[in-house]
């Protein structure tokens, strides 16, 4: 077998995007996002993760609107 490296991410790529306060009600507290909803945090910079939990958590938010 081969010897696989992990994949490393540098985390100057994980930053906080501002458009994720618009629309998914997230901001950044102490290098974590944090909903403004629930006050959840997801901890990784990722808009999969934090859209994931907007989708999941706040569903009837989405379709209020």
């Amino acid at each position: 077998m081969s010897d696989r490296k992990k994949r490393k991410y540098n985390d100057d790529y994980r930053i906080f995007n501002e458009k994720w306060s618009i629309s998914y009600f997230f901001i950044e507290i102490n290098r974590k996002a944090v909903c403004l909803v629930c006050r959840e945090t997801v901890s990784v910079f990722k808009e999969f993760n934090i859209k994931r939990h907007y989708e999941t958590k706040h569903e009837a938010m989405l379709y209020s609107v």
